[in-house]
């Protein structure tokens, strides 16, 4: 809600599981964007979309087919502030 976060899905990167898509994080520093970082605790060999965090970002949601093969997308939830304090203290811009 405030800006400071971006998290979304990229396909087609070399750091991905899944040329199908896997999320990245990215944060705000003054005007400009750290470098995006693959989320590996979450993403899969399958697809990984639709990243959102509740009001308090505390819980990310987000959709995923665990792998190419299975023809079911689900819903998952995970605690994120292990994933936000991680990331943030590796956030570089390039």
């Amino acid at each position: 809600d405030d800006g400071e976060i971006m998290i979304f899905e990229a396909s087609q990167r070399d750091e991905n599981k899944s040329s199908y898509g896997d999320l990245y994080i990215s944060y705000k520093q003054n005007t400009s964007w750290t470098t995006p970082q693959n989320i590996t605790e979450i993403n899969t060999t399958g697809s990984d979309l639709c990243p959102e965090l509740d009001r308090t970002n505390e819980t990310l949601s987000f959709s995923s087919s665990k792998a190419l093969r299975n023809e079911w997308v689900n819903i998952y939830q995970v605690n994120f502030k292990p994933i936000f304090l991680k990331y943030q203290s590796t956030a570089t811009k390039d």
